[in-house]
């Protein structure tokens, strides 16, 4: 079985990204929350970084069930990516040692400016209550699917998601 994620999804994860983690709890309720950052891990995996308050329903239901569901948007084209897993779980998180917190505010910055969004709107849409950075966790899975979710003909449609 391959060990890498695709280089396309790869590269794709570098862009300055809408993210959203969404999964069920054990009575089948939906939980969302945004996610700050996306990390590729060996294996192949993906560790996401989530604010702890905000996602603490997500989280929840992530520790009972395992089950993670991302969203990933790209804002200037849509391009809309939807990955999910089956053994998600929680992890604390080293801010220092996760560059792609700033890189990824930075980018998505990059990406809505376009619409007349600010730096400043960027810096709100990454805070963390209290800004307490340590109130961050990662949410490490493996993928067990991919799917196109861009708007158009190809909705819905499996990708290569492997290399």
């Amino acid at each position: 079985m391959p060990s890498q994620l695709h280089p396309d999804l790869l590269q794709f994860l570098t862009l300055g990204l809408s993210l959203y983690a969404g999964g069920n709890d054990a009575q089948g309720w939906p939980q969302v929350a945004r996610a700050l950052a996306i990390r590729p891990l060996p294996g192949p995996q993906l560790a996401l970084a989530l604010p702890a308050e905000q996602a603490r329903g997500l989280l929840a239901a992530i520790a009972g069930t395992g089950q993670i569901a991302l969203v990933l948007c790209q804002p200037t084209t849509h391009h809309t990516v939807q990955i999910k897993g089956r053994d998600a779980c929680i992890e604390p998180l080293d801010v220092d040692a996760w560059p792609e917190l700033r890189r990824n505010r930075d980018a998505f910055g990059a990406e809505i400016k376009p619409y007349g969004f600010d730096a400043d709107f960027a810096d709100a849409w990454f805070s963390v209550a209290g800004n307490d950075m340590e109130a961050l966790r990662v949410v490490r899975f493996t993928p067990s699917g991919a799917w196109n979710q861009t708007p158009g003909p190809g909705a819905g449609a499996p990708m290569e998601w492997l290399a």
